[in-house]
């Protein structure tokens, strides 16, 4: 079984908390594959998170989670990149059927730019829905981590998804 080692870094501001966390792991038997990765550590118990998959900035590796505090649903992005670069960091969320952003109402994914990414430590970058979501209804948490500096997505376009993962509040 493989040894984790973790470290984690806490940073607050501008109302959503960013984690930087590293790891790494020893090989006692068995090693991750392309076919078969260990799953990263959860950084905030009761995470909910997609598989990890390319992002479009160059070298990057995403994951896209959620987490619910209460009647608080949180969209969650990690990051890093290999080589290391600088990104911009964007989430929204959208309907069930993926056709309407319904989160932020603006049209605007929430969005951190000139995020620096490198691959000892997977950024982590989180913020609260801030409206009222309707009980039994289905949502997708959506991310996009883009070049610095490029343009945003345009969530209003039901055809820009970015990566997502499911839930139903």
């Amino acid at each position: 079984m493989a040894s984790l080692g973790a470290a984690v870094a806490i940073v607050l501001g501008g109302g959503s908390l960013a984690v930087k966390y590293a790891t790494s792991t020893g090989s006692a038997g068995s090693t991750p594959s392309a076919q078969h990765p260990e799953p990263p550590p959860a950084a905030v118990a009761g995470e909910q998170c997609a598989a990890e998959s390319p992002g479009d900035a160059a070298g990057s590796t995403i994951r896209v989670c959620f987490r619910r505090a209460g009647n608080t649903v949180y969209m969650v992005a990690y990051a890093k990149a290999d080589p290391a670069t600088s990104a911009d960091v964007y989430l929204w969320l959208k309907d069930g059927s993926g056709t309407a952003a319904v989160y932020p109402a603006n049209g605007q994914a929430v969005s951190w730019t000139g995020v620096p990414l490198e691959s000892s430590a997977e950024v982590r970058k989180e913020t609260p829905v801030n409206q009222s979501l309707v009980r039994g209804t289905t949502y997708n948490v959506s991310l996009a981590v883009k070049p610095a500096g490029g343009p945003a997505p345009n969530i209003r376009n039901h055809a820009v998804d970015g990566r997502q993962i499911q839930f139903t509040y």
